[in-house]
């Protein structure tokens, strides 16, 4: 039985029809650049302009996985060109993270006040948030990355189930079966949607989080690899709030820092191992060692003057220059 992989990639070819829609292009176009080694590139070209953005999917054991790098390639484009944003997985980590971090800003802010002896009324949160508004805004077809995270893991997923409790709303759910696992029946319910359509995507964006916690694998998507910034600001607010909190109860908190934000050089490590031991007693002076002639003797005790312990030529001072000693 095959074991399931760390990765899993979203199909990109649905995404990229996606992208271009939304910013009103033509469809993009696949050409082949060599058949013998699977070698594919897409066009994407701008609305009516005359230049088309040209992406190279590369050699690939198959013609299906140089297309899906080439679409890849498009879709990371043109979100930093057109700043368009897409809802996926990662963006919703983003989010989540992002919300922490103002929350954790808005405490420490709550007990800067109550130690100044002035607490403050906090505003709803809502006020304090940077609301953004993108006209060019896509959501992930869930449904079709289900399809391939099943064909990956090779689930036993049942029919998704719908039933409707009003004119406007809506609930899916549906069961799978895992092969890798003994009594691994897992069910999942959605949300309460207005449409059909809505209510199957909340269902698959759940299956798929639950398959993502039982296989333990990680989905690539659109946004994938942009979740430093949100990790480093929380954790820069975590222990900005927990320093406050120390400072009022005088009460060491353990944080356990982050490798990411380690690496990044962001945050100083606070838990036990990281702490620099101090010393008991401060280390004793170097000693001096004193200075003595090696190769002369004193010829009378207690006086300054010395002679050679060996016998000098005098031919030697013609070669050498040597200090004379009175």
């Amino acid at each position: 039985m095959a074991v399931p992989p760390a990765q899993i990639r979203i199909p990109f070819q649905p995404l990229l029809r996606q992208v271009v829609e939304c910013l009103h292009f033509p469809k993009p176009m696949y050409d082949m650049l060599d058949i013998d080694k699977n070698n594919v590139c897409v066009a994407v070209r701008p609305g009516t302009s005359a230049i088309a953005y040209v992406y190279i999917g590369g050699e690939a054991p198959t013609l299906e996985e140089s297309c899906e790098r080439a679409a890849e390639k498009a879709v990371r484009s043109l979100i930093k060109k057109y700043d368009v944003v897409v809802e996926d997985f990662t963006s919703a980590s983003n989010r989540a993270l992002e919300r922490c971090a103002r929350l954790y800003r808005l405490k420490r802010v709550e007990l800067e006040g109550i130690e100044s002896g002035h607490p403050q009324v906090l505003p709803p949160e809502h006020h304090c948030m940077d609301i953004r508004v993108s006209v060019k805004h896509v959501r992930l077809d869930y449904i079709g990355v289900l399809r391939t995270v099943v064909a990956q893991t090779q689930v036993l997923l049942a029919p998704i189930e719908h039933l409707q409790f009003g004119p406007h709303t809506w609930v899916c759910w549906l069961t799978f079966t895992s092969p890798h696992k003994s009594n691994a029946m897992e069910s999942v319910v959605g949300d309460y949607t207005e449409t059909l359509e809505d209510a199957k995507q909340s269902v698959a964006k759940k299956a798929i989080y639950c398959l993502m916690r039982l296989y333990a694998f990680e989905l690539v998507d659109a946004n994938y690899g942009s979740g430093k910034y949100a990790a480093v600001v929380y954790s820069l607010e975590q222990e900005s709030c927990s320093t406050v909190r120390e400072r009022m109860s005088g009460v060491k908190e353990t944080i356990q820092p982050s490798a990411l934000v380690i690496e990044q050089d962001c945050l100083t490590p606070r838990g036990c191992p990281f702490q620099i031991p101090s010393m008991i007693t401060a280390p004793l002076p170097p000693k001096k060692r004193m200075s003595r002639p090696s190769f002369v003797r004193p010829s009378v005790p207690g006086s300054t003057s010395a002679t050679p312990v060996f016998f000098v030529p005098p031919e030697l001072d013609t070669v050498f220059k040597r200090r004379k000693t009175v």
